[in-house]
């Protein structure tokens, strides 16, 4: 008995099928590395990881001696993991940009993305340089055309400005208005001063 693989190396998320040269009233037992493949007891079988397999055949009736087919070793490739790292907080200051960085690797080559998806024309190298703000996200494809998409970097570049808004200025004793801070960025916190002096709490 002979068996053959549609390929003997794959990317994760891809398939090779293993198929014997028979056809028939046979019993079919499959093994990785020698050790039985538990289910795996067709004519075919499809390799979900790397190894080396085999297969015994027994005829139905007993018509001959059980017999054990070539070995057919099975490569499954490790993708890379894509990762960016920036040159310093994902917030900057005004005027400033950010600096993305891909994980490297032999032979990987890069697609820098933006928004929801967009293709950044002619960014193909291990670095982007951020200067608006928006969602970044690199795919990185190995030599061996497994790839791998990273998770978003949020870029937030501009100083964010502020003023105060109240429906009155002025008022009389025992009466009480708001202060309202309006900002045009993300703020983590808040100090109110009065005349120059920081207000507790």
């Amino acid at each position: 008995v002979v068996i053959t693989a549609d390929s003997t190396s794959f990317c994760p998320g891809s398939y090779t099928t293993l198929r014997t040269n028979l056809s028939g009233n046979y019993i079919y037992q499959w093994y990785l590395n020698n050790n039985i493949i538990t289910g795996a007891t067709g004519p075919t079988y499809s390799p979900v990881s790397s190894g080396t397999f085999s297969v015994k055949v027994t005829h139905a009736l007993n018509c001959f001696p059980q017999v054990t087919s070539n070995t057919v070793t099975i490569s499954i490739f490790t993708p890379p993991n894509a990762i960016i790292s920036t040159s310093s907080p994902s917030m900057s200051c005004s005027g400033s940009n950010l600096v993305l960085t891909a994980n490297q690797g032999a032979g990987n080559s890069y697609t820098w993305y933006s928004g929801n998806g967009q293709q950044i024309s002619g960014q193909t190298s291990s670095s982007y340089t951020a200067n608006n703000n928006g969602n970044y996200y690199v795919k990185i494809t190995d030599s061996n055309g497994c790839a791998d998409t990273s998770e978003a970097v949020t870029v937030l570049l501009g100083l964010t400005t502020a003023t105060i808004s109240s429906t009155q200025t002025v008022f009389c004793s025992g009466t009480y208005y708001t202060l309202y801070a309006n900002t045009n960025g993300v703020v983590n916190s808040y100090q109110w001063k009065n005349n120059g002096v920081p207000i507790p709490g």
